[in-house]
């Protein structure tokens, strides 16, 4: 370390005295070193999620179907007839039943879905007595004839007089027809009760 010499010039008795002066030891700065910051991990807080019962679809119950079939021209009567659900594409016979002479019908254990619903106006080839022509209750309904139990056909915009003249024409043909009969498609038997149908014949 080098050392600077001072001198002092003291006037009090012409001595002159010769002191050191020390040279200032350099200083250093200590910078604070920050301590680590710790980091608390983020907490997570689970989700329950509800665990829900399956759905239960319902099993399809067997169901009924019954009603009243009349004949109007005025006044409504109980008509005598029989009544058939049957198969769209297939034409099979699911179920049947004949009135009593009230009109009441009623077909039991059906199998729920979309049939045809049959009504029987009648089994000769001749208008009905005291009718000029007999229509199907709306025009949602369709003309039927049955060529026996696996044959039949049906007409839109029809009344039983379009369905007599028609099978007049096939006599000359296979086809005989055994009945002539008012056609509803797109008939809903609903599940598990007593579905409920009333059709009224109308006698022009």
């Amino acid at each position: 370390m080098l050392l600077f010499l001072v001198v002092f010039l003291t006037a009090c008795n012409g001595q002159v005295t010769i002191e050191p002066s020390a040279t200032p030891e350099p200083t250093s700065t200590d910078t604070p070193v920050p301590s680590p910051t710790s980091t608390t991990p983020p907490t997570s807080t689970p989700t329950i999620t509800p665990t829900l019962p399956p759905t239960e679809t319902p099993i399809p119950q067997p169901a009924s179907l019954t009603g009243t079939i009349f004949l109007s021209d005025d006044t409504a009567k109980p008509f005598v007839s029989s009544v058939e659900l049957r198969q769209k594409d297939s034409f099979a016979l699911i179920g049947k039943d004949d009135t009593d002479s009230n009109g009441v019908y009623k077909i039991e254990n059906i199998d729920p879905g979309t049939y045809e619903l049959w009504v029987l106006i009648t089994t000769k080839t001749a208008m009905i007595s005291g009718c000029t022509d007999v229509a199907p209750p709306d025009n949602k309904w369709k003309i039927g004839i049955k060529f026996g139990e696996d044959k039949a056909l049906s007409m839109e915009n029809a009344y039983l007089s379009k369905g007599l003249l028609l099978a007049q024409n096939l006599q000359t043909s296979d086809l005989k027809a055994t009945g002539f009969l008012a056609v509803l498609e797109g008939f809903k038997i609903e599940s598990g009760i007593e579905n409920q149908m009333d059709v009224t014949l109308l006698c022009k």
